[in-house]
């Protein structure tokens, strides 16, 4: 028997195995990059919206609204929903437990308490994965009246 020939085929098939785990651990790393860079472009936008009466005044002509005290609320609850929604993607990826999810979404209401309503409407309005509207809306505490 060809020995040679054998253990050649075992070190192919190492090898194979050991780049189909580089690569399903690179696409990992890429969505995970990803939802970094989805989450920064939104606080970048929400801390120039923010910070800017003239962003926020051509934001307002670009939904063809009049600019109201209430907008920099919004996008302040938005940054919160898109915290959230990293805690989300992260879970579904693997990196965060389930559990450290859901604490993150109840801290995150903590801080929209007084804003509660407000904040279940820009969830439900915006096109936000139904799992995850589902699962944050789930972890909103009981209204206490």
């Amino acid at each position: 028997m060809n020995w040679s020939l054998f253990f050649s085929a075992i070190n192919s098939v190492g090898l194979l195995a050991l780049a189909f785990i580089a690569y399903l651990h690179s696409r990992r790393v890429l969505r995970l990059q990803a939802i970094g860079q989805y989450i920064g472009y939104w606080r970048e936008l929400d801390r120039l919206l923010l910070e800017s009466p003239n962003a926020n005044r051509a934001l307002n002509q670009l939904l063809g609204r009049e600019g109201s005290d209430s907008d920099s609320l919004r996008h302040l609850i938005f940054i919160y929903i898109n915290q959230a929604l990293v805690a989300h993607y992260a879970t579904r990826f693997g990196d965060l437990p389930a559990r450290e999810r859901n604490d993150e979404y109840r801290a995150i209401w903590r801080i929209l308490s007084h804003q509660k309503d407000l904040a279940d409407k820009l969830v439900r309005s915006e096109s936000f994965p139904q799992a995850f509207i589902d699962q944050f809306l789930a972890a909103r505490p009981a209204d206490s009246h």
